[in-house]
């Protein structure tokens, strides 16, 4: 019995102890939602992301990247406040296109893609940059079709080709220009003009960007301007004459003096009476009278000729008149001669005045006055030709001194 009532005093008293210590912890508990509430608040503040920053805070090397399929392009970072970064992280938004590693992309399939660069300072904050990307196929082969090409003064060329490999290379555009477009231009298709004659160089620049290192592609073709003759001159004079068996030669020109192309092709109407050679030199075949030509060999068209006589060569010239003839204003004298040998040709023989105003005198030898005063009238064999040497023949030619005195006044008072 007693002992039954010292357990239940004891833990009546037990009770109380524990109450008597509870009442300082209640009130220590009731101080803690202040405490709570600050503890809380650190814990949001460590786990609130930080601002992020604006992009003049980062800048990549480029503004975009153009990148070929299966190479490579390093993009690097700066800071122009001068921070750190600890950490940056790479991601590519489409990665069968382009994949990233460390700045580094890497092309892998034709198309567009951002990249996006994370960067993480010491401060813990961050600061990111976004970079469009450009994937494209990268051309094997550029080239010109054709070695060179000729066009004419103020002529315009096909448009040019290109020869582009693989076909579907990406950028397939290419810009044209002239080194030198005061002789020849070029416009934006390709098609080439003559300005004058001359040389130029035409040069296809691609409109691939350009690779970290390499030079842009181009292609050139040489173009020569061809300027065209406008006019072929023969100079010797008619009549021509060359003896049978003998050769002389005729000299032409090309005008203008910028004719790309200054040769002639020499022609014989009839190469019976006479041949030309490729210099001009016309032989005599036999007796007649044949059509020499110069054509310009540039295709213009343009030629000159000259009626040329074959004659059988002279070896004297006579005449049975004096050598001085005196004739009066109006008077026509004609003056015979004879050659040796007999089958020479008559025709063959030049009759020159040294003064028409005086004088002057036919094919044939007839002399017609004019005015008065003096002149001397020329014979020569085979064409003049003795006269063109230092030493004339002096059996090939005859001179004539003729004096013309004037009319007699009409009889008034007649």
């Amino acid at each position: 019995m007693k002992r039954k009532l010292f357990v239940r005093w004891l833990s009546v008293l037990l009770m109380m102890v524990l109450c008597v210590t509870a009442l300082p912890a209640a009130a220590s508990e009731t101080d803690l939602p202040g405490q709570t509430e600050q503890t809380e608040q650190t814990e949001q503040t460590e786990q609130t992301e930080p601002a992020q920053q604006t992009n003049d805070q980062i800048k990549a090397s480029v503004e975009e990247v153009y990148v070929a399929v299966k190479n490579r392009w390093t993009v690097k970072l700066t800071y122009p406040d001068g921070a750190k970064a600890k950490k940056v992280t790479w991601t590519s938004s489409d990665r069968s296109i382009a994949r990233v590693n460390n700045g580094r992309i890497t092309g892998y399939k034709v198309g567009d893609c951002t990249v996006t660069a994370q960067a993480t300072m010491k401060d813990n904050s961050t600061r990111s940059i976004e970079l469009p990307v450009h994937v494209y196929r990268r051309i094997g082969t550029f080239a010109i079709t054709g070695k060179k090409l000729t066009v004419p003064v103020g002529g315009k060329s096909e448009p040019l080709k290109m020869k582009i490999t693989p076909s579907d290379a990406t950028y397939q555009d290419v810009t044209w220009s002239s080194s030198k477009p005061d002789v020849a231009s070029v416009d934006e298709n390709g098609v080439v003009t003559g300005v004058k004659g001359g040389t130029a160089v035409i040069t296809a620049t691609s409109s691939e960007p350009l690779m970290a290192g390499k030079k842009a592609r181009k292609a050139t073709i040489r173009v020569t301007v061809i300027q065209g003759a406008e006019e072929v001159a023969i100079q010797q004079q008619e009549p021509i004459g060359v003896a049978r068996g003998r050769r002389v030669r005729l000299q032409a020109s090309v005008q203008p003096s910028t004719a790309s192309n200054k040769k002639v092709k020499w022609t014989s109407s009839d190469t019976k009476i006479a041949t030309v050679d490729a210099n001009g030199y016309v032989r005599g075949v036999r007796e007649g009278v044949v059509t020499i030509t110069a054509t310009a060999r540039d295709g213009s068209g343009k030629s000159d000729s000259r009626l040329v006589v074959v004659y059988i060569a002279a070896t004297s010239i006579k005449t049975a008149r004096d050598s001085k003839i005196t004739l009066r204003e109006g008077d026509i004298d004609k003056v015979e001669v004879t050659l040796k040998p007999e089958k020479a040709t008559p025709a063959a023989v030049l009759w020159t005045s040294s003064n028409e105003e005086v004088a002057t005198v036919s094919e044939t030898g007839e002399i017609t006055a004019v005015s008065a005063g003096t002149c001397e009238i020329t014979a020569a064999a085979n064409y003049g030709s003795t006269l063109k040497t230092k030493k004339p023949n002096k059996n090939l030619y005859l001179v004539f001194q003729v004096t013309v005195t004037a009319a007699e006044a009409p009889d008034v008072g007649a």
